[in-house]
């Protein structure tokens, strides 16, 4: 220990130990180092303090950087203040956990390649969930309910889950209000024309000089199609050129054929709920009439004449021009078979419905002499009358029989 009248110092050969200065520091050494000195506002200790415990009352200035192998336990209120300014404070107020910045931007960065950002708070059950993601790995911004999603971000806009419900302004539109007006908007429709500009696309159907009067339809100009007409009591269609017209009047109604300048009706086919048929040009008189229930009357030039129609006994139903050797031509008439020098029998293509039909022969000239023909006439020459057919003979004077040039019969009946 030595003295020099100012500071007392204690050494171990040449080395401090220690040094108490008289109205100054007192210096502690560790190898003739200086590890603690006392200062007039407390003590520079340099390395490190190592203690069980440490009990600050006042203000630590740590100049490096404090390592914790434990936790750092505050009190409720003590805040972490970041800053120069102490501008980020994170505490715990007592009741609520905070986070506060009090300049410029707060920003929230995770910095690790295709990692996310979670914002997780309890599930309504007990435990933990995600209520927002944000992907570093395909940058898709997630909001959740109880974990589910319910919009997500995408290059091309977003997609929502479920639905949408708006209270207010959407770009200055009361979408709730005017949702009935939504409803009744056609799929594709789209609202940046003017007024003007929808009546010039209009007006394009038939050029920009026709106003709303278009003339054309699908290429094809308005005369092409058949227009509705009301003229003295008469109703109809008609095309534009009055030679087609389909009309009724009261309680009857036509067809009209006239020539296209409509200067000349060609013919009426016509109907008053009496007759129906077809009139001549001059709506004066019937060409072709059928009376309801009634006749058909055919006018051939010197007024209307009843046809037969309504019983077939009326009409020649088949004929036949044949030879020996052929048929030449005829009418419901399958074929004629020869049995033999002038017998023949002729066969129906279709048969009548009894044998009360009658049969009409014809007569020929044959090397001079006159031959006839008759059906089986009862004189024992193996000849029959059926439904199916009938017996010809041709004989000479009513004598032997002969083949003839020509024979010809028609059949009449049903």
């Amino acid at each position: 220990m030595e003295t020099n009248g100012h500071s007392v110092d204690i050494k171990h050969g040449s080395e401090y130990c220690a040094r108490f200065k008289e109205d100054a520091d007192v210096e502690l050494y560790f190898d003739n180092s200086v590890k603690l000195e006392t200062k007039s506002d407390g003590v520079d200790i340099t390395g490190e303090l190592q203690c069980d415990t440490l009990d600050v009352d006042g203000n630590a200035d740590i100049s490096g950087t404090l390592f914790l192998g434990g936790d750092l336990d505050m009190n409720d209120a003590d805040a972490v203040k970041l800053g120069a300014a102490d501008d980020m404070q994170i505490y715990h107020d007592g009741t609520h956990s905070r986070i506060d910045n009090n300049f410029n931007d707060l920003i929230i960065r995770n910095q690790a390649d295709d990692r996310h950002i979670y914002l997780q708070t309890d599930d309504g059950s007990g435990g933990t969930t995600t209520y927002l993601q944000c992907s570093g790995s395909n940058g898709e911004v997630t909001l959740h309910h109880y974990g589910t999603t319910k919009l997500n971000t995408s290059s091309s806009g977003v997609h929502v889950s479920g639905n949408i419900t708006i209270t207010g302004n959407v770009d200055g539109r009361d979408v709730s209000a005017d949702g009935s007006k939504l409803d009744g908007i056609e799929s594709g429709a789209t609202a940046d024309q003017s007024a003007s500009e929808i009546l010039t696309a209009i007006k394009t159907v038939d050029g920009s000089g026709s106003g709303l009067d278009a003339d054309t339809l699908d290429g094809f100009h308005r005369t092409s199609y058949l227009t509705s007409y009301y003229t003295s009591g008469t109703s109809g269609w008609q095309n534009s050129s009055s030679n087609y017209r389909f009309s009724s009047g009261g309680n009857s109604g036509g067809i009209l054929m006239t020539r296209q300048d409509n200067s000349t009706m060609v013919f009426q086919l016509y109907g008053d709920g009496n007759n129906y048929g077809f009139l001549d040009g001059h709506w004066a008189a019937w060409d072709i009439q059928k009376v309801i229930n009634g006749p058909l009357k055919v006018d051939a030039g010197s007024g209307l004449k009843t046809v037969l129609l309504s019983d077939s006994q009326y009409i020649v139903d088949k004929w036949v021009n044949f030879n020996q050797s052929s048929v030449r031509d005829q009418v419901g008439i399958s074929s004629v078979s020869d049995n033999g020098t002038g017998s023949f029998y002729v066969n129906f293509s279709g048969n009548m419905s009894n044998t009360n039909y009658a049969v009409t022969t014809g007569n020929s000239m044959e090397d001079g002499f006159l031959v006839g023909m008759a059906i089986d006439d009862g004189y024992g020459r193996g000849g029959s009358k059926n439904t199916s057919g009938f017996s010809v003979f041709t004989n000479h004077d009513g004598n032997s029989n002969v083949d003839p040039h020509t024979c010809m019969c028609m059949i009449m009946g049903d």
